[in-house]
């Protein structure tokens, strides 16, 4: 009984064996091994002109008397808001990126001798939906007594214009060198076999930094340019080769 039994396992194994071949094999080259291919990379690039910016901007205080400080703070920022909504700046549209309260330490050569002032700071992110207005946004900001600003960045709020635009660009890119490589080997390329996009972007960053006191004058806008924003986007694609 045990042999009659082995030797059907057998023969299924075999039978299996053999289908499986035969498939791979096929006819016309079907199930043609998966190496048989070219495959190439695409890159597309497709620019616009910003349509938003985040400004980080705010105030930091030093005073001995931890009251003082927060309530100086408080009162710049308020100003700088009253100063914001001039410019018809949503609420929606501030927000608080930052705020802390630390005191300094005092140190002598043998190391910490006691406590110094305490430091308020209190950052915040505004987006500016005409960015024609982010210099004259800074001068107002820095005139109602903000001392800090932690930076512009500039972006398209909706990118999937673009992000097709540089996807089409890709593809094409892809093809091209794909049939480059073919009519270099002798073949055609057929059907895609597989495709994998890397989307890429950077948005634009104007440096603005700074800190410390007061400006006492009025600030005059400073000139920051915008520029272009790119957004890439990479294909890898994998066309099958016909002979």
């Amino acid at each position: 009984m045990s042999k009659r039994i082995l030797s059907v396992t057998i023969a299924s194994i075999l039978l299996l064996v053999f289908a499986t071949s035969a498939f791979a094999a096929g006819p016309s080259g079907q199930g043609a091994p998966t190496s048989d291919t070219i495959t190439v990379v695409g890159n597309g690039t497709a620019y616009a002109s910003p349509d938003v910016a985040y400004v980080s901007l705010g105030v930091e205080i030093i005073n001995p008397d931890v009251t003082a400080a927060v309530n100086s703070a408080t009162e710049t920022i308020n100003a700088v808001n009253v100063a914001l909504s001039g410019f018809g700046i949503s609420e929606a549209d501030v927000r608080t990126e930052n705020f802390y309260i630390y005191r300094e330490a005092i140190y002598g050569p043998e190391g910490p001798t006691g406590e110094g002032n305490f430091r308020v700071s209190h950052t915040l992110r505004v987006t500016v939906r005409d960015t024609e207005q982010v210099p004259d946004i800074l001068s107002a900001a820095l005139g109602a007594g903000a001392n800090s600003v932690g930076g512009v960045m500039y972006d398209v709020e909706d990118k999937s214009a673009l992000e097709s635009e540089a996807r089409r660009m890709a593809i094409d890119n892809a093809r091209a060198k794909a049939e480059e490589l073919a009519q270099l080997l002798n073949v055609s390329i057929g059907d895609v076999v597989m495709v994998v996009e890397q989307p890429n972007y950077s948005p634009v960053f104007a440096g603005y930094g700074g800190g410390g006191g007061g400006f006492e004058a009025a600030v005059a806008a400073p000139p920051i340019a915008p520029g272009s924003l790119a957004v890439s986007v990479s294909v890898q694609i994998s066309y099958a080769i016909v002979r």
